[in-house]
This record gives structure tokens, sequence and C-alpha cells, in this order.
């Protein structure tokens, strides 16, 4: 489907799970049987509803916007593309690193595209949507009953433990596993193809006939599947957790002493704690990735992520002025004649967050100014950049400062000529890194 019909892909896609299930005879006698690959050009990128109905088994209804386009999906519609299979992203978290992008058009700049997703139903039983029966069967093992917690509150509870299980099942191990990807771009570093990619396909001399890059993974047998699959099954989520705070704190006691399964309110702390470090990493990762491609076809070069200090090719003659060598900015490069250090963060309070990354990283300037790597290339080094984003989303107006230094810093000497020019670029970042954290959310 086209990149603005929504509707139109999230059928297609119900359409291709529904009858790759008919292949699943329900036989099991080689770890291959009940593999499912889904891969193609899916014309949106990998935080779409269309990859969230691969991933989660169901899509969202109501006012919907994938990147630049809007839809409005029905809740029936929604439930019809209801499956229980929780396909997996063959490139996941590798996909900022190993393949950054996989199609890039000229004038438009680089995308994800093009997707590999698999699952496994290692059971051998056909799964099928989640029906009214099923709700009334979950009603009856155990849970509290209308009467003793209310015809809401118990709605509520069936609804998260449907949740809970679908999030066990995306967790399952499965026979197979994706033991190694094709990418086009071995990582940051390949700043030489990086540039070509970036700078838009195809580019029949440089060796890209097509403005796709390909895709691919070798699957393999999961030598872990046997023993994870003998253990005792993982304990499920009690539905409580799932439930709002006014009534977690209302029913709490109760709960403890009669729904089996109940948990604390320490266990409960601990895992929205690790819920939302998992979501701030993930903002963190794709905020990086995104200044990292800005800066790379900006002409940015020896490009390091996440590097030690110690093992930067700049500060090896000057390591012994160095203090907590193990130190890991998230970016150094080189723009134009200027040596850059970009940090990313992502807090609910902004202004001491900066500080403190301006406070971790306050000797480097001198190091690297004093360090003969740097001398003798002739480079200018800046103060350390701190990309900050609130808990919101939002830009405070310092990281837009440093986003317009930024910008500066890759127009060169034309900097001083065009302001306007690098306002613009600036403010066009800007609004590329909202999208970014919009597309997460």
């Amino acid at each position: 489907a086209k990149p603005s019909n929504i509707m139109g892909r999230l059928a297609t896609m119900s359409n291709t799970v529904q009858k790759l299930s008919r292949y699943d005879t329900g036989t099991r006698r080689s770890p291959l049987d009940g593999l499912l690959v889904v891969a193609g050009d899916f014309n949106c990128d990998q935080n779409s509803v269309a990859a969230k109905l691969l991933t989660t088994g169901s899509s969202p209804y109501g006012n919907l916007k994938d990147r630049n386009y809007k839809a409005n999906i029905s809740k029936v519609s929604a439930f019809k593309m209801k499956h229980n299979y929780r396909f997996k992203d063959v490139y996941g978290e590798k996909r900022g690193e190993a393949a950054p992008v996989t199609v890039s058009l000229h004038g438009r700049g680089p995308g994800c595209m093009d997707h590999l997703f698999y699952a496994q139903n290692t059971s051998g039983k056909k799964q099928s949507a989640i029906t009214t029966e099923t709700v009334k069967a979950i009603s009856t093992t155990g849970k509290p009953n209308r009467q003793e917690v209310g015809k809401r509150k118990l709605r509520r509870q069936r609804v998260a433990w449907m949740q809970s299980r679908q999030i066990l099942q995306s967790n399952a191990p499965t026979s197979m596993r994706a033991e190694t990807i094709l990418a086009t771009v071995a990582g940051p570093e390949d700043t030489e193809r990086l540039e070509i990619i970036n700078s838009g396909l195809p580019n029949v001399d440089k060796g890209f006939p097509s403005d796709h890059i390909p895709i691919g993974a070798l699957f393999a047998p999961n030598a872990n599947f046997a023993a994870s699959s003998s253990t005792t099954p993982v304990q499920e989520v009690d539905s409580d957790s799932s439930a709002s705070h006014e009534e977690e704190s209302s029913s709490d006691d109760s709960l403890s002493g009669r729904a089996r399964g109940a948990v604390s309110n320490s266990v409960l702390k601990r895992r929205e704690a690790g819920a939302a470090s998992v979501s701030i990493r993930r903002r963190h990762n794709a905020i990086l990735a995104a200044v990292t491609d800005w800066l790379a076809n900006r002409g940015a070069k020896d490009i390091h992520r996440d590097q030690p200090l110690y093992k930067l090719k700049f500060v090896q003659d000057a390591k012994k002025k160095l203090k907590k060598k193990s130190r890991a900015p998230d970016l150094v490069c080189v723009l134009q004649d200027s040596l850059v250090v970009v940090e990313v963060t992502i807090s609910g309070k902004p202004d001491s967050a900066r500080m403190s990354k301006l406070a971790k990283y306050q000797d480097l300037e001198g190091v690297l100014r004093s360090a003969p790597e740097v001398q003798a290339a002739g480079l200018t080094v800046c103060p350390p950049f701190v990309i900050l984003l609130d808990d919101h989303g939002g830009i405070p107006e310092e990281t837009k400062q440093d986003i317009a230094e930024l910008a500066k810093l890759t127009m060169g000497d034309d900097a001083d000529d065009d302001e306007g020019a690098i306002e613009m670029e600036a403010q066009r970042f800007c609004n590329h890194l909202q999208g970014v954290i919009d597309s997460l959310v």
C-alpha cells in the first residue's frame, strides 16, 4: 500500500498473517516447523502501526498518526485484525548500528522501509485470535469475581491479565533464532559507505543499483530452547499490576490475601521503574541515532559512538592526563576542522541533568587541546554539546542553541555568510527530532 494508506497496509498485513497461519499444520518434526517469516517493503518504518500489529498481535484504534499521515481505525476493524502470533524484528536493536537505513531516496534522505519479522508457535497448536469464550475462561481461573471487586475493576483485570499473557508469549523462546543478519553498513564507523547512502540512491558507480538496500537473516536452531522449554513456566503477572493507581491503593490489602499471584507494592514499583528505564533507553538510542545520521549526512568523519576515552585515537598520547578513562561519550566526531563531543540524555530535570553532563566532561576539552594527535591534525576542540529532552519530549532552549552551533559547524567557512541557512537547518533537525520522539510514544 502507499505510504499514506495506513488502513490498506494494516489490512494487507492482517491477511498475510491469516494466510501464513493456515500453513501452520501443527506438525513439529523439525526445528523449522512452525516458523513464519514476513519480509518486504512495508512503506513504513519499524514504529508504524503495521509493525505493531505484527509484534503485539493487535492494532490500536481511533485517530492514529503514522509518520506524517493520519487515519481513523474503528474498534471493530482493529478487533478483526487481532492474532496471537508475536513476531520479532530480526534487526531489532541492531537497526541503529548494523542497518541504520534500508532505503535512501534522492531529495528525501534515508529511512527504514524494508523489514524482516519472524514468529514461531513452538507448542504445535494453532493460535487463533482472542475470543469472548477466552475472556470467559480467563475469568474462571481463580481471579476475583464480580462480587469481590466489582464489575468495572473485574473487566480491567481481565484485559490486564490478557495483556500479561501476550507479553509472556512475545518473550517465549523459539526453536529457531536469527543467528546472523545481512547488513550493508558495518556501523556508524563505516563513514565512507554511510556518505554514499545518505547522499541518495541509486548510485551505480558505487555499487548501489537500487534505492533499496538488501536485508536478510540466517536462521539456526536455538540450542537453549530445549533447556528453557523444560523449565518451570514464568509466573504470570498479576492483573492488578495494570489497574489504575487509585484502585491499587484502595484494594491492595484485600487482594494480597485473596487473589492468587498478588504482588506487593515494592514489586510493583520495581516493575514500573524497570519499564520506565527501558522506555528512556529506547528514546535515548533513537535520539543518538538521529543525531549521528544527521551529522554523518552533513559531512562528519571519524565517528565514534559509545567509545571509552582510552580507545579514542585523539588521546592516545595524552592518556596520562585523563581521569576516569572509562568514560564513554555518546558521540565523538570531526566536523570540518572541529573535534566535537556530543552527549544525549533524557531527564525530568533538564537543568540539573545538563549541568551534570557538562561537569562529567569538564576536563576533556583541555586534554584534547593539548593532545599531540589533535594538534597535528590542526583541529579546533569545541566544548561538549548536550542534546537533552525532557520526559515529555520537549526540547529546551539550551539544546536548541547547541543544535544551532552544530549546524553552524557543518557549514564550515560559509557559516558566517548565511545565518538564515543555519537557523533553517537547526529548526529542520529540531522538527525531525520531535518526530522521532513522537513516533516512539
